[in-house]
């Protein structure tokens, strides 16, 4: 109860308790992650929801979280081991096959990373969504693509400074230098301290 009011610290120290009491109880050390995660705890909560596990606790739920931690802690293979188990248990978690999709790209595997980004965008078709699919495309040197994929981002959310940003990048290598300067100066425009458009447009000055 106190955890689903956002009572954090009443939660935190009923499940402790539980946990002392009865140190089998595979729900409270559930709980007691769920809690941590909430507050942004994650070391303890990644403790806890393992213990879980450890104790025969099936959620899909917590493989999800134990992706995200790991992710945020950049152990990369463990996160994706975690979200392909919550793809085992069901093949349609959109947030499971972002997060592998994030996950490639870090591997510099974008292909793969693309065809994920794809599937998650036929159910989730937000500016965020379409900007990584520009990133991931002209990081393999589809420049073009790349273009209608941020402009996609942009119809969206006409503030993405990332769809600016990647769109100017790849009309700079379609050597479109004046529809590049105007996408990096929107960068400027919208978050004056976003310093790698500023970098670009240094280079297109030279």
């Amino acid at each position: 109860v106190y955890l689903e009011q956002g009572l954090c610290d009443k939660a935190e120290s009923e499940f402790s308790a539980c946990v002392k009491i009865d140190g089998l109880k595979n729900e409270a050390f559930y709980y007691l992650g769920e809690t941590y995660f909430a507050v942004e705890k994650y070391e303890q909560a990644r403790d806890n929801f393992i213990k879980a596990l450890n104790l025969n606790f099936e959620n899909s739920a917590i493989h999800y979280k134990l992706g995200v931690i790991y992710f945020k802690e950049n152990e990369l293979e463990s996160s994706a081991s975690e979200f392909k188990k919550l793809l085992a248990a069901d093949r349609e978690n959109i947030d499971a096959y972002y997060h592998l999709a994030l996950i490639e790209m870090a591997y510099a595997k974008y292909d793969e990373a693309i065809l994920k980004l794809r599937k998650v965008v036929n159910k989730r078709s937000t500016s965020d969504i379409y900007v990584k699919i520009a990133e991931a495309l002209y990081k393999s040197d589809n420049f073009e693509a790349a273009v209608e994929e941020a402009q996609k981002s942009l119809q969206k959310d006409a503030a993405c400074v990332d769809a600016h940003y990647f769109l100017g990048l790849s009309l700079k290598e379609l050597k479109k230098y004046r529809d590049a300067e105007l996408s990096f100066n929107r960068c400027r425009e919208i978050d004056p301290k976003y310093y790698r458009a500023q970098l670009e447009l240094g280079i297109i000055y030279n």
